[in-house]
């Protein structure tokens, strides 16, 4: 999931509200259209439905869930 991969990469406290994940440690969590857009000042980019980046770090994938981001591993 997607939000679990966001808790280690940034590695703060999640905080939930009305059931969605509204920050991780201090940075605050954006959504547009019921999806994750920002994280703090990082913006989070789609492809094909996928998590392609994140504030210009490129995701990793291997066997279809993420292995890497910007060369830090993180599953």
């Amino acid at each position: 999931m997607i939000e679990e991969i966001l808790i280690k990469y940034f590695g703060g406290r999640p905080s939930y509200s009305g059931g969605r994940l509204d920050k991780i440690g201090d940075l605050r969590v954006e959504y547009s259209g019921g999806q994750m857009v920002k994280v703090g000042e990082y913006r989070l980019e789609y492809s094909a439905g996928r998590l392609y980046k994140i504030g210009g770090n490129i995701v990793e994938y291997s066997g279809g869930k993420i292995y890497k981001i910007g060369g830090i591993r993180v599953n």
